[in-house]
């Protein structure tokens, strides 16, 4: 029988309530019906636990797998499930079996799962990003019951707007990645399914090569997925000027899209990121700390691009953001 942290529980139940505290009731029986089904063994509780419980073991028809299971119809659980599916095992670690009523995953195991942290050399982490999201790449032909990339850029205005002056530091910003993101629009690229969280932490080594876990699941324009990893990128040398354009010059690079729209994807998700920070309620010196990163990318899309009414727009929006 498994333990779970008093920690995690009371963040359990201090998220979801009466529901939260039914769910860990039933989660011993639940997690010993599937260490039956699937006859478990060496199984092992993760205790840095946040939303969902993780444990790894052994298993007879798998190997070495992860058991991963949350509340059934938490949207980002179900998220994680459709898009592993879709992948199945490209580029991803390989879901052997789900369950959404139970919501439970059985998952590939990735050893020694060393992340891209462990990579010292710039260039060679953002070059095996790019294989990692390339493998990944899954082009739509279809319609997915996943959420579009427009429809989180919305949710985020439209909570802006609800609650105006909480995120009024932002809402400049959140004008500039909306118009920014229809420039993209615009365009007419082809949509794909998009990994959407992948940054270092979510790309690990194993004896199968590099593979990519825990998807957030949105689908949009193949750009989108570099953001998340390049925020970790910069962050990790401290934010100037010199450090965005170097990472975004190898992007473009390895990644073989264009300098001017990888950097407003950056700009973009960083501006969801920060909407993510005021909502959570992080202190407002973490706060500023972002809008003065966001000013330094805008800079940087004025600074990559070249013809004069691209220029002029985006001398527009800085001005904008200046208000």
């Amino acid at each position: 029988m498994i333990i779970l942290p008093d920690k995690y529980k009371v963040g359990i139940i201090s998220m979801f309530g009466t529901k939260g505290e039914d769910w860990l009731a039933n989660v011993p029986e639940i997690v010993d019906r599937y260490i039956k089904k699937f006859n478990l063994t060496n199984v092992e509780l993760i205790n840095d636990l946040t939303l969902n419980i993780v444990l790894l073991a052994e298993c007879e028809e798998f190997g070495n797998i992860v058991l991963k299971m949350g509340l059934p119809d938490i949207e980002l659980l179900v998220r994680e499930t459709i898009a592993l599916e879709i992948f199945n095992g490209k580029g991803a670690c390989q879901c052997y079996y789900s369950n959404k009523e139970d919501g439970i995953m059985v998952l590939e195991r990735l050893i020694p799962g060393e992340t891209l942290h462990n990579v010292y050399n710039r260039e060679e982490r953002i070059r095996a990003f790019c294989d990692v999201a390339s493998n990944l790449a899954v082009k739509l032909k279809g319609p997915i019951q996943l959420p579009a990339y427009r429809e989180i850029l919305d949710r985020s205005i439209k909570q802006s707007n609800e609650q105006s002056e909480k995120f009024k530091s932002l809402q400049e910003f959140i004008i500039i990645a909306d118009e920014l993101y229809k420039e993209i629009e615009n365009s007419n690229l082809p949509k794909y399914l998009l990994h959407a969280d992948l940054h270092h932490g979510n790309i690990l080594t194993s004896s199968n090569g590099r593979k990519a876990i825990d998807p957030h699941g949105f689908l949009g324009e193949k750009v989108l997925e570099t953001a998340r990893f390049m925020e970790n990128e910069i962050e990790k040398q401290g934010i100037n000027k010199d450090n965005i354009l170097e990472v975004v010059e190898l992007m473009a690079k390895y990644y073989k899209e264009d300098k001017a729209l990888i950097c407003k994807a950056l700009f973009i998700d960083y501006v969801l990121s920060t909407c993510w920070n005021i909502e959570i309620n992080f202190e407002d010196e973490h706060i500023n700390r972002d809008i003065n990163n966001l000013k330094l990318i805008l800079d940087c899309i004025e600074n990559i691009l070249t013809p004069k009414e691209e220029k002029g727009i985006a001398l527009n929006l800085n001005k904008k953001s200046q208000v």
